[in-house]
């Protein structure tokens, strides 16, 4: 017969350590559970709260150029000459008058002293032609009247002779060579009226030779004269000489036709702006600009767009509205904001630090207390500090600005 034997300790407790091992199991479970609904905590200190807010709201697009006059001139020599005074350097106002350069040229000189005399023995020989056409006009005329006189004597004897030809004192033959002589003298006036006539013509035509040489003449001396004045280099508007040729020396040949400098207009200026060609497709006429001028605040619009980029670049031309500061200069480097955008009583927040243009915005909005949910705000523009969202988003809405990754996207925190 067997003798019984004591069980061990664990043969005798072994469902009620199975039974202490489940339940530390299920409140392990129930605790992490618990801890996954319940809402994330974070010290408000750490996160940006905003609320929305009505405002006017304006997106920019930022460009940078220069002042462009409107109306400039350039320099040219219209004589060549050898530089003897230099009157005027860049940055210097001029007025049209002004003198910029005085050329010296000695056979311009001479071209004009020789177009004086040319005048002079072309006017000379003008007055002579006059003398002599009268002459002959005189003669003719003369000529003319005389046959004239003499028609006239000759009809008379000839009315005589036929009262005496009817009273048979005078033959018939006679009065028949008195006829003829009449005769003879009307056609030789005919002849000298023709000539008359004809040597009006022929003097005219004379007459109006020596008178196109005189104004030949003429024109050639103010064409020298012309080159003449030309050798004092003039500015030709009212301005500042913006330029000058770089090589410019005294003793220097200056070519003809060579540009010797630029002046332009600081009365109308315009600001050209480079902005990226990305953005220029936003830009259009009559967009509002406000520009920086040596830290003076200036306003404007857009006037031209170009049609076609150069290294990525697309020129935008604006137009001044008010007044330019002093120190305003052509050339002279400037900033712009171009106002794409521009509303007035937008919903406005400012603008995530996480926030990608084009992307969706998820952000956490208050709900109750100190609970915020994370949501999709709609965004309907968005510039450098600020961000348009729909109308349907209550101003006062109130939201976490932190990037919802710093939560790992819970669905809901508490602050």
């Amino acid at each position: 017969m067997d003798i019984p034997q004591d069980q061990s300790l664990w043969v005798k407790h072994r469902w009620l350590l199975i039974i202490v091992v489940l339940f530390g199991v299920l409140a392990a479970t129930a605790f992490a559970m618990s801890d996954m609904l319940m809402p994330s905590r974070q010290q408000s200190s750490d996160v940006t709260l905003a609320k929305v807010q009505a405002q006017s709201f304006s997106k920019v697009i930022s460009a940078y150029g220069e002042l462009r006059p409107q109306h400039q001139r350039t320099l040219i020599g219209r004589s060549a000459g050898t530089v003897m005074e230099i009157r005027k350097r860049p940055g210097e106002r001029v007025s049209a008058d002004s003198i910029v350069l005085v050329l010296s040229n000695p056979e311009v000189d001479s071209a004009v002293q020789k177009a004086q005399l040319d005048l002079q023995k072309a006017e000379a020989e003008l007055a002579a032609l006059r003398s002599d056409l009268l002459d002959q006009r005189l003669s003719l005329d003369n000529d003319r009247r005389l046959l004239e006189a003499e028609i006239s004597t000759k009809r008379a004897e000839l009315e005589a002779q036929e009262e005496l030809a009817r009273n048979a004192i005078v033959s018939k033959l006679d009065l028949r060579k008195a006829q003829m002589q009449l005769r003879q003298l009307e056609i030789k006036l005919e002849l000298a009226t023709k000539r008359v006539e004809s040597a009006e013509t022929a003097l005219a035509a004379k007459l109006s030779s020596g008178e196109l040489q005189v104004q030949q003449a003429r024109y050639l001396l103010e064409i020298s004269r012309e080159k003449q004045e030309a050798l004092n280099v003039r500015a030709g508007m009212d301005g500042v000489l913006e330029s000058q040729e770089s090589s410019l020396a005294l003793g220097q040949w200056i070519s003809q036709g060579k540009s010797l400098g630029i002046v332009s207009s600081n009365d109308s200026l315009f600001a050209e702006l480079n902005v990226n060609a990305a953005d220029a497709s936003s830009v259009q006429l009559g967009m509002p600009v406000t520009l920086s001028v040596r830290g003076h605040r200036v306003t404007g619009e857009v006037m031209r767009v170009a049609p076609n980029a150069s290294q990525n670049q697309v020129q935008v031309d604006v137009a001044l509205q008010n007044e330019l500061p002093k120190v305003a200069r052509s050339n002279i480097d400037v900033r712009g904001d171009i106002a794409i955008v521009q509303r007035d009583n937008a919903h406005v927040l400012p603008r995530p630090a996480h926030y990608r243009e084009g992307d969706p915005l998820m952000l956490y909005q208050r709900q109750q207390g100190d609970q915020f949910s994370v949501v999709e705000v709609p965004v309907l523009e968005a510039s450098k500090d600020y961000i348009q969202v729909a109308d349907s988003i209550a101003v006062g809405t109130e939201f976490v600005l932190t990037d919802p990754a710093h939560w790992e996207r819970a669905s809901v925190i508490q602050l």
